[in-house]
């Protein structure tokens, strides 16, 4: 599937990250370039100090929102080729960017959006409860030391599978935008209800991916960032071994310029060979777990509207 959508989706690929790339790489440069300014001056006591740090990482953090909302696109074209092409239908490029834009770029952004404030309210509010129980424990004298850690411990991993379950549940809401057209509510019931009984199956299917994917793209994106970053390397090593290991804090600032192309090139690199390779897996898991609900063959719902089961709801 992956070798039939390739030319496609790399066409995708960069049509959408070509330029957030280029302004990452730029503004991380940007960034990186003030830590000489930031070093001299001692420690940025001084506000002209601080102004182009403050500049710079606005604009790196810009960037970096940027190539993410463009991946997020990417991924919706390329999961209609994908995806129609598991239904024996040719789209091609243009068709895919026309299908992305009729709507479906603005439904995957609300459920990246909704998807965020689930996350974050449900930090908010594991952390007023963990904060009140932690307050009543700490009024009572009697308590020790051992119980508040181990209250600790089983409030952190109460919350860490808490998190991996609701991405779990809601792993496949942006394949369903781009597949069935769905609005951002609508999509995340449609993931949350075809994950439902097959959670663990899903779990280890996403981590077994994503180990063979993070190990096939480091392949590809390790020498290359290595290779632009070679100058740097050289002369960080080269610094080490004249003063001993202590290289001055000024010497220290101007190697940090150098940071700045290689995050803009892996970071881009990287972005393109996920869209090349995730989409892929995500749209015939998405399909597998339709079947398994006896879903696969009903038809698409139009766009906009939220056709799931009325008892799944989150």
């Amino acid at each position: 599937m992956i070798g039939k959508t390739f030319l496609r989706s790399a066409a995708i690929a960069l049509t959408f990250l070509a330029f957030p790339i280029i302004l990452l790489t730029v503004s991380a440069h940007h960034f990186y370039s003030t830590m000489p300014v930031f070093t001299a001056g001692g420690g940025g006591r001084h506000l002209p100090v601080l102004a182009p740090m403050f500049a710079g990482s606005f604009y790196f953090g810009g960037a970096s929102l940027l190539l993410a909302v463009a991946a997020l696109l990417a991924e919706v074209a390329i999961s209609i080729v994908i995806g129609s092409e598991l239904r024996s239908e040719r789209v091609g490029y243009r068709d895919a960017l026309r299908r992305t834009f009729d709507g479906r770029w603005l439904n995957g952004i609300g459920e990246g959006f909704l998807k965020m404030v689930i996350f974050l309210g449900f930090g908010f509010f594991a952390a007023i409860v963990g904060g009140t129980i932690a307050i009543v424990l700490g009024k009572d004298s009697g308590s020790s030391g051992l119980v508040s850690i181990m209250f600790a411990a089983t409030l952190i991993f109460v919350i860490v599978a808490a998190i991996f379950y609701f991405i779990v549940r809601l792993y496949f809401a942006l394949t369903a935008v781009a597949l069935q057209e769905l609005g951002p509510v609508g999509a995340l019931k449609q993931s949350w209800f075809l994950v439902g009984d097959h959670w663990w199956r899903t779990l280890g299917l996403l981590i077994l991916f994503y180990v063979v994917s993070s190990f096939a793209v480091s392949l590809v994106t390790l020498p290359v960032t290595f290779g632009s970053m070679w100058g740097t390397y050289k002369h960080f090593f080269t610094s080490l071994g004249q003063t001993g290991g202590k290289i001055p804090a000024a010497e220290l600032g101007k190697l940090q310029t150098g940071f700045g192309p290689m995050i803009g090139i892996s970071a881009g690199l990287s972005s393109i060979l996920s869209l090349l390779i995730t989409p892929a897996f995500t749209v015939v898991m998405y399909f597998d777990l339709r079947a398994r609900h006896n879903d696969i063959a009903e038809p698409e719902s139009p766009a906009g509207t939220e056709n799931t089961p009325s008892d799944t709801a989150i």
